[in-house]
């Protein structure tokens, strides 16, 4: 790898909990904010998550500044 390729590596693994302790705070403030709105299609979580995207009947979540990706359906 580059030394500029280097630089852009994350500098933790969000697939290992000790090196993200705040992945269930973040994951908490995300439930928090559905179960609030209760958004039935895309518009409204855009409002809260401007980062979200919809692939095929799923929305794909970053959350946590994107350390998070969660993928979910909303009835």
């Amino acid at each position: 790898m580059t030394d500029k390729a280097n630089r852009q590596q994350p500098k933790t693994n969000p697939a290992n909990p000790t090196e993200l302790p705040k992945a269930g705070d973040m994951l908490s403030d995300w439930l928090r904010i559905m179960r609030r709105t209760a958004p039935h299609n895309a518009a409204p979580l855009k409002t809260f998550f401007p980062a979200v995207d919809k692939v095929g009947d799923l929305f794909v979540f970053n959350i946590g500044d994107h350390r998070l990706h969660l993928t979910a359906t909303v009835n």
